[in-house]
């Protein structure tokens, strides 16, 4: 499931920037087309940093089972 869920994402995704070359005009194309592939490396560099800083500012929650 996860799988089809990660192709799913990775296929709509890889679409933008195709989407945005053919609704630009041609001379905007290369940087319109590079703001959109820098848009998902920046959240990969960011998000992981995120996480590292912001972990102990909530207290821990126990794990709940899905029997209990």
């Amino acid at each position: 499931m996860a799988a089809f869920f990660g192709a799913v994402y990775a296929a709509v995704v890889l679409s933008f920037r195709f989407a945005v070359a053919n609704s630009v005009p041609s001379d905007r194309r290369p940087r319109a087309s590079f703001a959109v592939m820098v848009g998902g490396v920046f959240p990969g560099m960011i998000e992981p940093q995120l996480v590292t800083h912001t972990m102990h500012h909530w207290r821990p929650h126990v794990f709940a089972a899905p029997w209990s």
